[in-house]
Formats: structure tokens, sequence, C-alpha cells
């Protein structure tokens, strides 16, 4: 470095350094905020039980506060923001509030503690604040002081044993804010999502889609918009439609579980698979009926939005995917490769009615590519056939009967309404088994 000039090296760094503090700042800022507005909504729902518990006495109670907030604070607290604070802590009122050293100190590979700086992670659940208290300790002392719900609050714990958390943290499932408890009831709100997202996340009436929506909106980093899609295409429900009937009984809980585990091992192919996809974003019209070329052609200027709504873990491999035998070439519309299933992901669009001749196809494509393409350490490939219908007699009747890597879905080139949506899933049984599961987890 001469004069006044800069590494190129120094000057990324300290750049960094800034970007990620501003980040981390803002995400803190951003969860103390609706950290506050469950508190508020739980002082609310306390002060109406200790109380008149009549509807004028509540509506009397909110009105009240929004005038003396505003008096006080500005915008932001009209009668309907306090309603939605209360409803916020009813609707979420089994969750817990808790922070962890991820986020403050920043993301590390796997979820490992920087050893040179002896992070620890403290505490759990203070009944009365519902936070934890984490601490950082020079790494000469390989303590930590924990608190354990109000028990002995000065234990001190060996080094061997300074990267727990009441047990060890698994740092596979060292997601930021994730319950500490082992209960289905026990639930955290994350860090990631904004006061926005909990907004439309609250408003949907099941509660097993309400914690698979906190968690993969997290882990997804899905924007506020494509949440409110999401929701809005009975996202959740569209991954139970694709489930035999062998399994549906336990999708709705199992799939819950599936979102919020890091394990490969542990995840349902099943629960990659919708059945429809709504392809509203390709700019067709419901009644369209070209050629498929036209459909594939849509889908890669829109790729971003198609594997938004294909689901996590995919990545896009090639269009038109030739292989080849030792007498004929093949050519595959689309492949993909998901990263947590470890398997390619083979896609035959089909703009008619599926046909027992297109099952056969794709038969033949996923066993072609298990056998010349398929790695090593590669799990069994699997093919989706997209169509504008399909008769389940075909199916039932077909290979695809006891195959577990051939899957059938419907699309729909229009955003359906909801309730189009709801009577197709009812039509399927769909939405009466997840309101049967989750009455059998209550």
């Amino acid at each position: 470095m001469t004069g006044n000039n800069l590494t190129r090296s120094f000057f990324e760094d300290v750049r960094r350094i800034l970007a990620e503090s501003r980040h981390h700042a803002y995400s803190a800022i951003n969860f103390i905020m609706v950290e506050a507005y469950w508190k508020i909504g739980r002082r609310i729902v306390e002060e109406e039980q200790a109380g008149n518990h009549r509807a004028e006495y509540g509506t009397a109670l909110i009105r009240e506060l929004s005038r003396q907030l505003s008096d006080e604070f500005g915008k932001g607290f009209a009668v309907s923001n306090i309603k939605d604070f209360r409803q916020f802590y009813l609707t979420f009122s089994d969750f817990q509030i808790h922070h962890t050293l991820r986020g403050e100190l920043g993301e590390e590979k796997n979820g490992e503690l920087d050893a040179k700086k002896s992070r620890t992670v403290c505490g759990e659940l203070d009944a009365e604040k519902s936070y934890t208290v984490c601490s950082l300790f020079e790494k000469e002392k390989h303590h930590a002081l924990c608190s354990e719900l109000g028990e002995e609050k000065n234990d001190e714990l060996d080094a061997e044993k300074s990267h727990t958390v009441r047990g060890e943290l698994d740092t596979e499932k060292s997601y930021a804010l994730r319950s500490l408890f082992e209960g289905e009831k026990h639930h955290a709100l994350r860090r990631e999502l904004s006061w926005s997202h909990y907004r439309h996340i609250m408003r949907v009436q099941n509660p097993l889609a309400r914690i698979y929506y906190v968690n993969e909106a997290a882990d997804q980093h899905w924007s506020v918009r494509q949440l409110e899609r999401n929701i809005k295409t009975f996202y959740y429900e569209r991954l139970l439609s694709s489930q035999s009937n062998s399994e549906k009984s336990r999708t709705s809980a199992d799939l819950v579980k599936s979102a919020n585990s890091d394990n490969s091992a542990r995840f349902n192919l099943n629960d990659f698979i919708k059945d429809p996809y709504v392809l509203e974003f390709l700019d067709l019209p419901e009644s369209w009926s070209g050629l498929e070329e036209t459909l594939e052609s849509a889908i890669i200027e829109r790729l971003q939005n198609f594997l938004l709504e294909l689901g996590k873990g995919f990545s896009f491999v090639g269009r038109q995917f030739r292989i080849s035998s030792e007498t004929s070439h093949f050519y595959i519309d689309l492949v993909f490769y998901n990263y947590l299933l470890k398997c390619f992901v083979l896609i035959d669009l089909k703009t008619e009615k599926l046909t027992h001749q297109d099952i056969g196809q794709m038969d033949m494509y996923v066993r072609m590519f298990d056998d010349l393409k398929r790695g090593e350490d590669d799990n069994p490939t699997i093919g989706i056939i997209f169509c504008t219908d399909k008769d389940e007699t075909i199916v039932h009747y077909s290979v695809m009967k006891d195959n577990q890597q051939l899957f059938t879905s419907k699309y729909r080139l229009i955003l359906p309404s909801e309730e189009e949506l709801q009577n197709e899933l009812e039509r399927r049984n769909i939405l009466r088994i997840v309101v049967e599961s989750t009455n059998n987890n209550h």
C-alpha cells in the first residue's frame, strides 16, 4: 500500500464487516419489534382476563390503548394494529421467544462455534422472560453460567460440555430460535421473519400449517410476497395431496417435522412433490393448448419463479437433456437436481390429459437415467409428469402404483381462487385428512 491507496482485499474485508453488522443489526431490531408485539398481545390478554370478559370491555380496552399509544408514540398503533398484536399472541401462545448466538455472531459452516472464542450458548427459557441468556467467556476459563428454568443459576459446565443447551446442541440443528423442547406443542418464533410475515401466517387456520410456514419461510428465505402467494395457493396442502392414501394419515405432522430437519436422511420424498402445481407466472391463458416446446420455453424464461414453485433444494441442470442408448437418443424436457434429496428430478411436460403411454415413457427415462447418469452417491432418480388432467384409474393400474420414483401432477396456468383450490383438495379428501391429523395432535 502506498500513499492513500488501499489494498482491495483490505477494503473488501472492512466492507464485509460493515455490511454483515448492518444486516445483523436490522435483523435484531426487526425481531425485537416482533417480540414486543407478542408481549403487548400477551399483556392485553392478561388484562382482559383480569377484568371483564364481555366483548365490550375488550373493545373499549383496545380502543383506549390505541389512543394513548398514538398520542405518545405516533403512528403504528391504530385499533386494527392493536387487535393484530392481540391475535398474534393468541395464535402463537404455544410458541416461545428466545435468542441464540447464531445471527448476532454470524452463520458459520455447519453451525459450528468458533473454538478460539469459546462461545457458549447458555440457559433455557426463563419462565417469565421467555428468552435465553447467552454469555461469552475467555478460552482459559472453559465454563459457562447457565440458567435452568429458574433453578441454580451458577452451575459450571466443563469445557467438553460448553456447547450444550440442556444437553448437546446438535450442530446440524442449531437453527436460530428453534424450540428447546422435544414436544411438538413447543415451537419457537423465528428471528428471520418480519412482522409482515407473521401477520400473514397468523391468519392460517390450520395450526400444523402455521408451524410449517414459520419454519419453511425462515429456512428458505421466502419474501413476504412469496409467503403470501404460497398461503393463498395452499402450498402446504398441495404437498400433502401428492401422498399415497396409506401415507396421508401421518403426513400432516411429519411434513412439519421434515421442515424442521436438516438431516437429508429424514426427508420424505413425498414432501417435495405437489399436486397441483400453480404456474400463473408463465402468463399463459388457462385455456391455452399450445405446443409442449412453448410451455417449456416459458418455464425457462421464468426459471426462478418455477424453482420457487418446485420448492426447496432444487437446482436446474438442463432442458432437452439427451440420454442415449446404443441405438437411440432420447430428450428429457427438464432435468433438475435436489441437493436435499440427493437425486436427479426429471420433468416431462404434457399439454393434454395424462395417458398410459406418458407413464411408460417416464418410467423408461428414469430407468435409463439411473443406469447412465446417476452417481454412486446419488439416490434413485425420480420423474414427475406435468399434465393438464389425469384419470386416477390409469394411475392406479399403471406401473406408477408400486413405483416410488414416478409421480404425476396437474398444473394450473392461472392463479386459482382459494375456493377453487379448496374444492379441488376437498374432492381428494386432502383437507379432511389435514383436519383429522390436526385434531389428533391436540
